[in-house]
């Protein structure tokens, strides 16, 4: 599998850049397929629809959704929950991400924060990840937050209350 922001989507489906983004997102997917994987968009640069119309209008096997919860709360201002039961039937892998908004006296911007610690409603997050089937793969993503060490420790436990560990 291979993930990746492929840039904004344009709302606009008759777009040039709409039309190249479709070319290569169909070529890059059927080169996954072929080879037994995925390619996953994440999630976050545009609205949950125009990406799922976008994923739909290229219909490839090898085409799928990186879901990033966080991403859809701080950069597009979307409810994850509602993004999950959108993209259901596309989702491989979530990313186990958090935010929280900081406001200033002239702005506000949302930074990332330990798992647990923002926004992401996680015990909602994973039931309806439960109900909709989702056996991909749940990866803690780490951009660029608070100290590393300490900031991992308590995502992954966090996260492991959610997520059964293997056995050895």
């Amino acid at each position: 599998m291979v993930t990746a922001h492929i840039g904004k989507i344009p709302d606009d489906e008759n777009s040039e850049y709409y039309d190249k983004m479709i070319r290569v997102c169909n070529e890059i997917g059927d080169l996954a397929f072929r080879f037994g994987g995925f390619f996953a968009i994440e999630t976050g640069s545009e609205k949950v629809i125009v990406l799922k119309r976008f994923i739909e209008n290229i219909n490839s096997k090898g085409l799928a959704v990186n879901f990033d919860p966080a991403n859809l709360i701080s950069d597009v201002n979307e409810n994850p929950v509602e993004g999950l039961l959108l993209l259901k039937d596309y989702i491989v892998q979530t990313h186990i991400k958090d935010c929280t908004k900081v406001k200033s006296d002239s702005s506000s911007k949302y930074i990332e924060v330990a798992v647990g610690n923002g926004e992401v409603d996680f015990d909602i997050f994973f039931k309806v990840l439960d109900e909709i089937g989702f056996d991909g793969y749940n990866m803690i993503e780490r951009n660029d937050y608070f100290d590393e060490l300490d900031g991992m420790s308590q995502s992954i436990n966090f996260a492991k209350k959610y997520i059964p560990t293997q056995k050895e």
